[in-house]
């Protein structure tokens, strides 16, 4: 008897049990009551108490920072729930499932039913997006924000309700670059995208275009007026991005934020080094960090140059330092799975450039994702990353790992 891809008892199932799943998730991966946390945690509870949005760096803070949206939906959280932990884990798990459906209903578009219930089943049981819908970490978030993203570009590419969907992208984009800003470059393809597609009609596409980054500059207005405001200056790009260059280029850098032994590499360099940062402000330090950065690579350019492919490698291989912060086990298990899906991701690539752009708008959305995930990864290398940074975009590996594993089984279908 074969499998039967289009009933929906099956999509339903696939939906609860990936439920269960993140559930069991939620009491084994780490104490409710106690859990790890991140800068995001101090600025929501910073702004909860009425200091402002901020976090602290060896008692410097940071008021200038894009890490701004969870961190604000945290303290949202936080103040209806009396601070509760489970509350807000359990709003991720409903965000991470819905994520969900945004990867069935992306996958749907480009390829056909089959594929987009593979890559809803992958997707489901992902270990990584499973470990992080249950820690208070802006992961979740972000691939949400992404992956509507990508959503609502492809409807835009469709010409149906245009224009409200062209809104809805620039509202949705201003969140996104506000929980992870390395999604800007996406910005590009976009619009690249958009012009291509309807440049038949000129002023469709101007205003298209128009809608869109007026309504991204609506939502990051009140971030650049507060910033105006507490700085008494113009401030768009975020200090705390020159500590994230600078831990990517210097005599200890490894690609990540931390050496080979586990320490963070800030904690080890020079005490004359320190001693200077930590005497400066948070614009100081943000000139101090880039300028000795941009050293490095000056008296350093081949080694410069091979940390940067190193970090694409890293990217989408393994870091040095990754799988430090959990048991072993779980990155031993990760690693025979990305293996596989890396595998299938290829093939999945590579079979639908070679049979599978069957129209404009499938080709240009096929296009993008590469795209997407190219800036992206070109973008993370400038900086230090993590492990866990790819994990964001892992959705959209998934979407052709699945047509991959489509191919494998038609072929086997084919021999019966």
């Amino acid at each position: 008897m074969r499998f039967d891809y289009n009933n929906r008892k099956v999509l339903i199932s696939i939906f609860f049990i990936a439920l269960i799943v993140r559930l069991f998730a939620l009491v084994v991966v780490e104490p409710v009551s106690a859990p790890m946390t991140w800068e995001y945690e101090e600025i929501a509870n910073n702004i909860l108490e009425g200091k402002g949005l901020f976090w602290t760096f060896y008692n410097t803070p940071y008021r200038s920072t894009y890490m701004v949206l969870y961190p604000l939906l945290c303290s949202f959280v936080y103040a209806l729930t009396n601070h509760s932990y489970l509350a807000l884990k359990i709003l991720q798990i409903i965000i991470s499932l819905i994520t969900l459906f945004l990867v069935y209903r992306i996958s749907f578009r480009l390829f056909d039913q089959r594929v987009a219930l593979l890559s809803l089943f992958l997707a489901g049981f992902h270990p990584g997006l499973i470990f992080y819908s249950v820690r208070l970490h802006s992961l979740t978030l972000d691939t949400f924000l992404f992956t509507l993203q990508f959503f609502l570009f492809l409807k835009i590419l469709e010409r149906k309700s245009i224009d409200r969907f062209s809104l809805l992208f620039g509202i949705t984009f201003g969140p996104a670059l506000l929980s992870r800003s390395t999604i800007a470059p996406f910005l590009f393809v976009v619009l690249l995208f958009i012009f291509l597609k309807l440049r038949d009609d000129k002023a469709l596409c101007v205003r298209v275009i128009t809608l869109i980054l007026i309504s991204i500059t609506v939502v990051l207005l009140p971030l650049w007026v507060r910033n105006y405001i507490v700085f008494d200056r113009v401030v768009i790009s975020p200090n705390d991005s020159a500590l994230a260059f600078w831990l990517g280029y210097n005599e200890d850098a490894t690609g990540t934020n931390k050496t080979l032994n586990g320490d963070f590499i800030f904690e080890i360099a020079p005490q004359e080094f320190r001693k200077t940062i930590l005497s400066m402000d948070e614009f100081g330090q943000k000139e101090y960090f880039y300028k000795q950065g941009l050293e490095f690579i000056k008296q350093h350019p081949l080694e410069s140059l091979v940390l940067y492919f190193k970090k694409i490698k890293y990217f989408w291989w393994f870091t040095p330092t990754q799988g430090l912060e959990y048991p072993k086990v779980y990155f031993d298990i990760y690693k025979f799975y990305w293996i596989f899906i890396l595998a299938f991701f290829i093939l999945g690539i590579y079979q639908k450039f070679a049979t599978g752009l069957t129209s404009q708008s499938i080709k240009y959305g096929t296009i993008s994702v590469v795209l997407f995930l190219v800036t992206l990864t070109l973008v993370h290398a400038l900086y230090n990353l993590d492990g866990r940074h790819r994990w964001a975009v892992e959705s959209f590996v998934l979407i052709f790992a699945a047509n991959g594993i489509n191919f494998l089984l038609k072929k086997k279908e084919q021999r019966r």
